[in-house]
């Protein structure tokens, strides 16, 4: 019915600041025969709302006034002034007002739809987790150390947003996640331990709003301090304060880094403090399913990097060990319906340190039984393989690819 009665392919379009005064003309605009055109909207969907004789926004309080400014959304067709408004028409003119969402405005209610039908209790529905790894500082096509073509995150970011748009317009059933070796490579070495500019990735991640990132073996190569100030770095103001402002306000994830002295795997009790600002886990809700997200870097650092790791007084531990005890807090809280497993390792051991590769992690019973998708990195090997039972996932190197798990789930 919905091709029946929108047979064109309109696109949904956003105004980043529409001035009030043009909003109350549209919102009271006439019809033809001179009768008030009626605005309803379901209780959950956000739309202006006429109380009395004056327009509110969704929340009910908050008045429409004719000096504010206001983000809207619309139709192209309405953009260029179709069906006669012509209030839109100076804001298609100016190609800074406005922006294409890239879906055609039939198929976000087709999925609006398709959204209710599976919110309905004991349907199924697709939980998306997108997730890059090992992008070694590729931000544009370019390798400024090397000169040589890559993809970057530039590129990859094309693929994510057509790839959110396909399997989760609506925006509320994603997460976006990267597994490590973020900071070096591809000649951004300028950017380490600099104070005055952000990590570019750092600031892709938060443009693109990736939920968590992890720590990779790689991000050990300068030194804690100089990590620490790539992944909790602020922006700083005109004058050179720091502002406040965080560059990436995402989940920070290394739930196997401590500080401390290493006495061996065995007696590694969780207690000491992890990395300033770093969790061994979060926890995020998308329509209504709890997702925890639990990140481990490479326990090889301890080795790569023992002098710089020793210096600063930190130490991994296997990630077997803090993995359990992650795994082991959510489920004593009933925190998650859905527990991923984001780990910067490929398959097997490195050093043949157990709890270093896929293999040997999910070789824990307990591990192995809790987990429902691995999410990899380290070796560059594009690949998805069933390792007893749990699916593990793994990139391209310099956002050579992009992995997409999907998680069936039934409430």
């Amino acid at each position: 019915y919905l091709f029946t009665l929108m047979p064109f392919d309109n696109e949904i379009v956003l105004i980043d600041k529409m001035k009030g005064a043009d909003l109350l003309e549209i919102l009271t605009q006439k019809k033809a025969d001179g009768t008030a055109i009626e605005f309803t909207s379901k209780p959950d969907i956000n739309g202006a709302k006429k109380i009395g004789d004056d327009w509110y926004l969704a929340d009910g309080t908050t008045k429409i006034e004719a000096t504010g400014e206001y983000k809207v959304i619309c139709n192209d067709f309405m953009l260029t002034g179709g069906d006669k408004y012509s209030q839109f028409i100076p804001y298609s003119q100016d190609t800074n007002a406005f922006k294409f969402i890239g879906t055609p405005l039939r198929d976000a209610m087709v999925a609006q739809l398709q959204y209710e039908a599976d919110s309905k209790e004991g349907a199924t529905k697709d939980i998306n987790v997108f997730f890059t790894s090992d992008l070694h500082g590729a931000f544009t096509g370019t390798n400024y150390a090397t000169q040589k073509n890559q993809a970057g995150l530039s590129r990859i970011a094309t693929v994510l947003q057509s790839k959110r748009a396909e399997l989760d317009p609506l925006g509320k059933r994603s997460l976006t996640v990267d597994v490590g070796d973020t900071i070096q490579g591809a000649g951004s070495t300028c950017f380490i331990g600099n104070t005055d500019y952000a990590f570019p990735l750092l600031k892709g991640f938060e443009y693109l709003n990736f939920d968590a990132v992890v720590l990779g073996n790689h991000e050990f190569n300068f030194g804690i301090d100089n990590m620490l100030l790539a992944f909790n770095g602020e922006y700083k103001g005109a004058n050179g304060t720091v502002t406040g402002q965080k560059v990436y306000t995402g989940a920070k994830l290394a739930g196997n880094v401590f500080q401390g002295e290493f006495t061996g795997d065995q007696n590694v009790t969780g207690t000491d403090h992890l990395l300033p600002e770093f969790k061994s886990y979060e926890i995020f809700e998308r329509d209504s399913v709890r997702v925890a997200v639990i990140g481990m870097t490479n326990p090889g650092s301890d080795t790569w990097d023992a002098v710089k790791m020793r210096e600063a007084g930190y130490y991994t531990e296997s990630a077997i060990g803090a993995t359990k005890r992650a795994i082991q807090e959510i489920k004593a809280g009933n925190l998650a319906d859905v527990i991923v497993l984001a780990a910067h390792m490929s398959l097997g051991d490195s050093f043949a340190r157990p709890g270093s590769g896929a293999t040997s992690v999910l070789g824990d019973t307990y591990i192995r039984d809790n987990v429902d998708v691995f999410l990899g990195g380290h070796g560059h090997n594009p690949q998805t393989k069933l390792i007893n039972g749990v699916k593990y996932g793994e990139n391209k190197n310099a956002g050579g690819s992009l992995g997409i798990a999907t998680i069936k789930v039934t409430k």
